[in-house]
């Protein structure tokens, strides 16, 4: 009698579950609806998912091989970015790419360093990397232009530090 007490419970729960997802339903689809849907921005992918390895500007027979470390691409958002880690040559460095509404960021090249700490945002236009040793690279969405302000990164790590070949993407665009 026990058990047939406890299936007739689980049954009318059962029941009672399936009709309030009904009601749902029924009551949400007669009445308008209050939510748009998701922009199609919602649903670009991040276009380096996939693609491996990258050339270096300099000497594009070295390529980056790398993976995605940092996911923070959004194309509704004007300015997003990814953080690549890998392997250039022989030494493991990190690249930060950025994005304009989706669309790769071709300039400034991407410089590959092993010093990179962290990103992050300060505005939906402004994003700040962090290095090691405090130094620190803040770049501003003006306009189409990504612009580098407030540049605390040693110059010789500038000029000496080699830099991912985007052009490809360059020519996607056009």
């Amino acid at each position: 009698m026990k058990n047939y007490l406890g299936l007739i419970c689980a049954a009318a729960l059962l029941v009672a579950c399936g009709t309030q997802e009904t009601s749902d339903v029924a009551s949400s689809s007669s009445s308008p609806s209050s939510t748009s849907e998701a922009p199609a921005c919602s649903t670009q992918r991040n276009p380096f998912w996939g693609v491996r390895p990258l050339p270096l500007a300099s000497n594009p027979s070295i390529t980056f091989d790398f993976t995605i470390t940092e996911d923070h691409f959004d194309a509704c958002e004007p300015l997003s970015w990814s953080v690549l880690a890998g392997i250039a040559g022989a030494d493991f460095r990190k690249a930060v790419v950025f994005f304009q509404h989706g669309e790769i960021v071709t300039e400034p090249e991407p410089l590959l360093l092993g010093s990179m700490e962290d990103v992050q945002r300060i505005d939906p236009s402004t994003v700040v990397i962090h290095y090691r040793g405090g130094e620190a690279a803040t770049f501003t969405l003006d306009g189409k232009a990504l612009v580098l302000e407030n540049n605390t990164l040693a110059q010789d790590a500038i000029f000496s530090a080699p830099k991912l070949d985007l052009s490809q993407f360059k020519e996607q665009k056009s």
